[in-house]
């Protein structure tokens, strides 16, 4: 990440969620960069201005709210009190909580989208990727398209898809999910475009192994702070959205949550990631007063 003069953004507030917004409510395109793994596994990065720095950060809407890792350009941030962040593989770190002045990311074309006095977590070096987390997503309406390398803020859709409510979820019900039939048993799962792959609780798992395909029984998987966790690899054999959108063979890790139950939700049998999220184009809303949608598409 490197140093840079700030630009001030000429924008009009959006949204009276808790944290400030900016940015109009005009179609404005952001490019990401994904980076990809095994099994269809990947990484979503938008492009940030973070006061007076810029760099990617990773597009994370399993993450309640955003989180830095600590780093020169931060120190100045003085520390407004403690929190712990929890992955996805249970690695809980010990974070300060601070304010960003201005937080932004940043289009290719439109408005940038972004926060002024931003309050964010900031953790060791050592807990990964800096994180745009839910929080920041709040008054927004926007697609995810990884096809096409890009979400776009504010654009009209036609209505040829079934909109849906979000599920709320967790301790403070702040993530989200939505409703889904795995092998014929409904269910629901949670939204984590941070995760690299779908995961299944290995408790379901045993419970149902009818609705998955054993691929591997045993793997390592490493968490945020180096642990390493006992795992395996199935294939999900069909998950339905409704609508004829149908997902096939998709593979997914199998672990225990239980550490996570607090933090997802004591029944989420099913962390939906980025193998998930790249079959299909994603719509969200989250404008203010009215309670939060989804919505899918074809490419």
């Amino acid at each position: 990440m490197r140093n840079l003069t700030l630009v001030m953004l000429c924008c009009a507030y959006i949204s009276a969620s808790p944290q400030n917004a900016y940015g109009q409510e005009s179609v404005s395109t952001i490019s990401i960069i994904t980076q990809h793994s095994r099994y269809g596994g990947g990484r979503i990065y938008v492009p940030a201005r973070i006061d007076n720095y810029k760099g990617y950060m990773r597009f994370d809407t399993g993450a309640s709210s955003s989180r830095f890792y600590k780093s020169a350009w931060n120190k100045k941030f003085i520390s407004r009190g403690i929190s712990h962040s929890i992955s996805a593989t249970s690695a809980i770190t010990k974070c300060d909580e601070i304010v960003i002045p201005n937080l932004s990311i940043v289009a290719q074309s439109g408005n940038a989208i972004g926060r002024i006095n931003y309050l964010a977590t900031r953790c060791a070096a050592s807990s990964g990727d800096n994180l745009l987390g839910l929080d920041f997503l709040k008054g927004s309406e926007f697609t995810v398209n990884l096809k096409d390398s890009e979400l776009r803020f504010f654009e009209p859709t036609g209505n040829d898809s079934k909109t849906h409510l979000l599920r709320a979820l967790g301790r403070n019900k702040e993530l989200i999910g939505i409703d889904l039939d795995i092998g014929g048993l409904s269910t629901y799962g949670l939204l984590d475009t941070g995760a690299e792959m779908t995961a299944v609780d290995s408790v379901y798992f045993k419970a149902y192994p009818e609705l998955f395909e054993t691929v591997q029984n045993k793997i390592s998987l490493r968490g945020a702070n180096g642990k390493v966790i006992a795992s395996s690899l199935c294939k999900i054999k069909l998950i339905n959205l409704g609508n004829g959108f149908i997902i096939k063979n998709l593979y997914a890790l199998v672990y225990d949550f239980s550490l996570l139950k607090d933090e997802i939700g004591h029944n989420t049998p099913v962390i939906l990631g980025y193998n998930f999220f790249e079959k299909f184009k994603w719509k969200f809303n989250f404008k203010k007063n009215i309670t939060p949608t989804w919505s899918v598409y074809n490419y």
